[in-house]
Order: structure tokens, then sequence, then C-alpha cells
């Protein structure tokens, strides 16, 4: 009897310890480790493509009308700061830029002048959900004022610039480097409709209407 006492309670000491163990390894996840709530900020950089289709139309004795493109390759940046409104489901103001370097426009006969640094923004509310608030799969979406650099014929001297709405979508995927902080990539298409318009003092009226395109590929680091 006495032996059998004595396995049941070395036994339960086994038990005991194994537990202690296994809480000491696991700890319990304090609220905002390893989670997508709270706090949100988000800063992305990399590259990225311009295609700008653009219908330009000029008033006067010499007046016409014309389409083209301007393309080019550059860089792609993102600025998002924001809070969670659910776990995984947040909604931030965001910053989107592609800027292509060295662009080429391809506008038939007309000569054309083109900003340096052809630009294409977008700036407004944004959402990036995270279907499982702890992983790091998520999903972004993003509208407001947008805007792109400007294209006009030569005599105008000045391209000026564009100024519409614009949308952005993406998707991407961060691993955990901290309890708040992940590091991942993300792919990112912008499209926006805009006009430009330029009226001389003592020349004819012009004016474009702008569709532009912007894809990037990025490196994104968030602290939520």
């Amino acid at each position: 009897m006495s032996s059998t006492r004595g396995s049941a309670a070395l036994v339960g000491l086994a038990v005991l310890l194994l537990a202690a163990h296994a809480g000491a390894a696991d700890p319990p996840r304090q609220p905002g480790e390893y989670f997508h709530d709270g706090v949100y900020v988000r800063l992305g950089a990399g590259v990225g493509v311009v295609r700008d289709s653009v219908r330009m139309r000029q008033t006067g004795a010499f007046g016409f009308e014309q389409e083209g493109t301007v393309t080019g390759f550059g860089q792609a940046n993102e600025l998002a700061v924001g809070g969670a409104l659910a776990p995984g489901l947040i909604l931030a103001g965001g910053f989107f830029l592609n800027a292509a370097y060295g662009v080429s426009a391809d506008f038939g006969d007309v000569d054309t002048v083109v900003s340096d640094g052809y630009a294409v923004v977008t700036f407004g509310p944004m959402v990036d959900f995270y279907p499982d608030p702890r992983g790091g799969l998520h999903f972004e979406l993003g509208f407001g004022l947008g805007a792109t650099s400007g294209v006009a014929p030569k005599s105008l001297d000045d391209p000026g610039g564009a100024s519409g709405y614009g949308v952005a979508i993406g998707a991407g995927y961060e691993w955990w480097i901290a309890k708040q902080w992940a590091m991942g990539a993300l792919l990112r298409l912008q499209h926006v409709q805009a006009e430009d318009n330029i009226v001389t003092l003592l020349g004819p009226e012009f004016d474009a209407d702008h569709s532009a395109n912007a894809l990037g590929l990025m490196f994104t680091a968030t602290f939520n």
C-alpha cells in the first residue's frame, strides 16, 4: 500500500514539474505583442515603373489634339499612419508615390517638354487588412486626391502638373522581427486620373487629360 502511495506521489510531482516547465517555456502573449492592433505606422521603399497615357489639346490658330504616352522606371514609396478599428483591420492616412527618371515621351510629331522626375501620387484614407491578426499576409486599399507631373508642347516651356483622384491597391507579406515590428515585401498598383490646364496671357489655351498607372515593388517596415 505504501509503495502505491509513493508511486502516485511521484507521478503527481512529475505532472506539476512538467506543467511548471511548460508555463515557463511559453509565457502568455501580452496585449499588442506579435498581433496587428493598436497604433499603426508603415514605411515602404522600392522600385517601380510608370506609364501615363495623355491626351493633349491646344486651341488657337496652331491648335492640335494629340495622344501619347510617358513611360519610365524609378522609385516607389509609401507612408501610412493610423490605428486598428479591430484586430487585423487598420484605418490610416496614406501617401503613395511613384517617381520615374529618364522618362520617354512619345507624342508623334509634337515636340514636348516633360517634368524631370515624373511623379504619380495618391494621398488619402487607406485600409490595410490582415486576415489573420497574428500573421503576415495583408491587403491594402487607398484612395483620395491624385496628381501627376505634367507634359506640354515645347512652345509652352513649362510642363505644369495635373490633379484629380487616385486609387492604390496592394498585397504583401511581413515577418515579425520584434514584438511590434514586422518587415516584408509589398506589391502595389496605383492608378491616377488627372487634368492639367494652362492658360497664357498672350497665347492659346492648353489642357491635358492624364490616365496614369504605376506599379511598385517595395520593402516595408510596419509598427503595429
